[in-house]
């Protein structure tokens, strides 16, 4: 046992002294000998992110600043030099959980879709039969159609909405940072204590966009398309996600909902434990970050604990 032990220590040993010895060269042939073009980009982290997680680089525009991927399930990934999302959700799988492979099958509304990257993620999965996918700013959602047009393999379980969900059909005030997708809230104290510094802050713009209510988005869909298959909410809308679940619980319309993800801002009064506890949830996963949190939470009935 102890000389398969020292072996195996060896053998670790010698294929980080082959990696490390070969970073540069290895670098050069991801890259494909581009690396000095990709001036924008943080190129030993990503390097290290793609080869860490089987992603391949096909193409690079330096002119778009525009970067081509591909996944390790053959799902085509475009992005600029700001690839944190790609990072946190195809690399890391920050939605993964159990149930998502327990359900047989699952729809999921994506709420606060962004380029699409978790809405490409969750359609990848066999057993998930269609994706709903909301994104409030249209520049962005422009991005995530461009997504859907690139994986023609998944295409047909997209189904995506330019407009944003909140607790109210109404055209709201939306802030945002021009040229960084995940800076854009409704909230304009998020705003304050999300992004204080005055660097960030001078930068701030102001649209009018179109909110519709949650509840009745998701209740005219479920009747439409006559959903059977459990339910996922996804929810990443920088500070709405108070007013949405607190809506979905006061119309009953939580109960249709199988597992919620996603993530939530730290400012004012505001808990969803309690109010999702209280609604027959059950929380499975929680990760604390500076004035934000991760959450996922299933329906009581479908969390399993295992002593």
């Amino acid at each position: 046992m102890e000389d398969d032990i020292l072996k195996l220590i060896q053998d670790l040993d010698s294929k980080i002294s082959i990696f490390t010895n070969n970073f540069q060269e290895y670098k050069k042939y991801f890259f494909k000998d581009e690396e000095k073009n990709l001036i924008k980009f943080n190129t030993v982290d990503l390097f290290l992110l793609c080869y860490c997680n089987n992603i391949e680089i096909l193409s690079f525009s330096p002119a778009e600043n525009k970067l081509l991927l591909k996944n390790k399930n053959g799902t085509i990934l475009a992005t600029d030099n700001r690839y944190f999302n790609i990072s946190e959700v195809i690399a890391n799988d920050a939605y993964s959980v159990p149930q998502l492979y327990e359900f047989n099958d699952f729809v999921v509304f994506d709420i606060g879709m962004n380029r699409g990257y978790a809405s490409l993620r969750f359609a990848e999965f066999n057993n998930c039969s269609m994706v709903y996918g909301f994104e409030i700013d249209d520049i962005t959602f422009n991005k995530a159609v461009y997504h859907k047009k690139l994986n023609s393999q998944l295409a047909d379980k997209l189904k995506l909405y330019n407009f944003g969900i909140s607790d109210k059909n109404s055209s709201e005030t939306l802030y945002f940072v021009k040229g960084a997708d995940t800076l854009s809230t409704l909230e304009a104290d998020y705003m304050d204590i999300q992004y204080s510094a005055k660097s960030t802050k001078d930068r701030v713009e102001t649209k009018i966009v179109e909110v519709r209510r949650a509840s009745e988005v998701i209740e005219n869909i479920i009747k439409v398309d006559n959903i059977k298959s459990k339910i996922v909410l996804k929810i990443d809308t920088e500070g709405s996600e108070y007013k949405i679940i607190d809506d979905l619980i006061q119309t009953d319309t939580i109960k249709n909902i199988d597992l919620i993800m996603g993530e939530a801002h730290q400012f004012g009064d505001n808990e969803i434990d309690s109010k999702l506890k209280d609604a027959g949830f059950k929380l499975i996963k929680r990760v604390d970050l500076k004035n934000v949190y991760t959450f996922a939470y299933v329906k009581e009935e479908y969390f399993d604990k295992w002593i």
